[in-house]
């Protein structure tokens, strides 16, 4: 239920608080990066860990978050869910 509400939080608002917002909820030791354990409740995620850290360094940023965020709502529809980025 979790994943399904950050997912509708991301999906269906322009904004990028709601980003921010579903990035504090996810960010659980909060040192404000995402680690693949924090990140794997959110689909899509990990599927394209990769591609959205930019730095390569292991952790998404909030503004590497926000980038997935923004093509969550471009890429998602109602029959596919999340498109893989790669």
């Amino acid at each position: 239920m979790k994943q399904f509400t950050l997912f509708l939080v991301i999906l269906l608002s322009d904004s990028t608080f709601a980003a921010t917002d579903a990035f504090s909820v996810l960010d659980i030791n909060s040192d404000n990066t995402l680690s693949r354990e924090e990140a794997s409740s959110l689909p899509g995620l990990l599927e394209n860990w990769r591609a959205l850290d930019v730095n390569s360094d292991d952790y998404l940023s909030n503004t590497e978050f926000e980038a997935y965020a923004r093509s969550s709502r471009s890429t998602a529809t109602p029959d596919t869910g999340f498109n893989n980025l790669n």
